[in-house]
């Protein structure tokens, strides 16, 4: 079985991510291959050179007990945001893991959410050694109302 690179994802959403079905069919696709993520089941609205856009629904399986979006799917909505953006300009064989999660809370979150991230660019000369690259998501409702920031701290090597 071949193993599974940063490329291969890119590639798919040139494959797929051009329409609202490919999209979808993306958002799934992903969403089996990182179960977690799955969970909040996230849909990529946009991927490019570092950046990405991405929606979650409200619904009964993100909310809290205070009938909001609960601060953990926020999380990870910023988590996979900012992983993609990264993942979009990651250079050839290069490995990347989150090494830190900071997150923000402005208000309540309510209804359909977008958390938009933006990469800035990875260091061309990557070796063994560890190299942090912080990316940072701001979350939004559909109010465009800034509900949350995501700042992830990745690490990225050869």
């Amino acid at each position: 079985m071949k193993k599974f690179e940063p490329a291969d994802l890119v590639n798919l959403w040139k494959k797929f991510g051009s329409n609202a079905i490919g999209r979808s069919l993306f958002s799934s696709m992903v969403g089996k291959f990182i179960p977690y993520t799955g969970s909040i089941s996230p849909k990529v609205e946009e991927l490019g050179q570092g950046h990405c856009r991405v929606s979650m629904k409200d619904c009964r399986k993100v909310r809290n007990h205070l009938n909001s979006i609960h601060a953990i799917a926020l999380a990870n909505l910023g988590e996979f945001s900012t992983g993609l953006a990264t993942i979009s300009i990651l250079p050839e064989g290069a490995k990347m893991i989150l090494l830190k999660i900071e997150t923000q809370y402005h208000h309540k979150a309510r209804g359909t959410i977008y958390a938009i991230a933006e990469s800035g660019a990875i260091p061309t000369n990557l070796s063994s050694e560890n190299t942090d690259h912080i990316v940072q998501a701001k979350i939004f409702d559909e109010e465009k109302k800034h509900v949350s920031t995501v700042i992830a701290n990745w690490v990225i090597r050869k």
